[in-house]
């Protein structure tokens, strides 16, 4: 029996509540600042004293997120860009003047995977900072 179905079977009992326009406002608010998929879950939750991890919206983490996911976009495209130079060179220039230009373009991939790196370490310290930020509320 699936785990769903046992909660279901478990749930026979119904409480019908009345409410002012103001106080299911305020339910619902809170039912979504908790993060529950619906109110009866809010409401027996909170009435039993079951934890609730509360939804926080930070600004700056979503602006990170936006930024991270625009400089992997980025990556990814020069990783492209920069197969089709390595083509192009060794079809339509000389050996070693394609040897000299690959060299220069050897030396601009390694700074930026220096700067990459650093970017995946900074990520890690921001996810670590949100997740302990989490775990204290």
């Amino acid at each position: 029996m699936s785990k769903k179905t046992k909660q279901s079977e478990n749930k026979i009992r119904r409480v019908n509540l009345r409410l002012t326009e103001e106080e299911y406002t305020l339910i619902l608010q809170n039912s979504e600042k908790f993060a529950q998929k619906n109110i009866s879950n809010y409401v027996r939750k909170h009435l039993l004293g079951q934890k609730m991890n509360v939804r926080t919206y930070d600004e700056t983490g979503e602006k990170f997120n936006i930024a991270l996911r625009s400089y992997t976009d980025q990556i990814k495209k020069i990783g492209r860009n920069y197969n089709q130079v390595v083509r192009y060179l060794q079809a339509k220039h000389p050996p070693q003047e394609t040897k000299i230009l690959l060299e220069k373009l050897e030396k601009l991939t390694e700074m930026l995977l220096k700067n990459s790196a650093q970017m995946d370490e900074i990520s890690k310290k921001i996810l670590h900072y949100y997740d302990s930020k989490n775990q204290q509320k």
